[in-house]
This record gives C-alpha cells, sequence and structure tokens, in this order.
C-alpha cells in the first residue's frame, strides 16, 4: 500500500497547526480543540503510513518548534 501523504504534508499541516490562533471570546465557528485536531490528524497520518512518528508531528505543532527538525 502506498501511503497518500508524504513528509511535505505533515509539515504543512504541522505549520497550519502552529499558526491557528484561538480567541475564545470571538470564536463563531464549531469549535474543536486543537489538541483534539492534532491527535485526529496524527491518527489519520498513521493509518495513511506505519512510517509515520506521531509524537514527531505533534512536537512539530507546538508554536515555535523548528518543523523540519531530526528528532
Amino acid at each position: 500500500m502506498n501511503p497518500k501523504f508524504q513528509q511535505r504534508h505533515y509539515e504543512i499541516f504541522a505549520a497550519f497547526c502552529q499558526n491557528i490562533a484561538v480567541d475564545e471570546e470571538d470564536f463563531t465557528y464549531p469549535s474543536i480543540h486543537l489538541d483534539d485536531l492534532q491527535q485526529r490528524l496524527a491518527t489519520l497520518f498513521r493509518e495513511d503510513n506505519p512510517r509515520f512518528d506521531s509524537s514527531r508531528f505533534l512536537r512539530a505543532c507546538e508554536l515555535g518548534t523548528n518543523i523540519r527538525s531530526r528528532k
């Protein structure tokens, strides 16, 4: 089975997660907690690619983290 996603996709999603600004007082859309979104993405990527490193992805989602760093 060939994965649908590649490292560049993981990096794009991690950057997206870093840049989400949540203002709970002005948030008018149905809410999903950022942690939940990150966990769901990690699960999706792990199901797509058994070699995907969920913990590395979740660390890369943290604000200020060097997304392209190796461990």
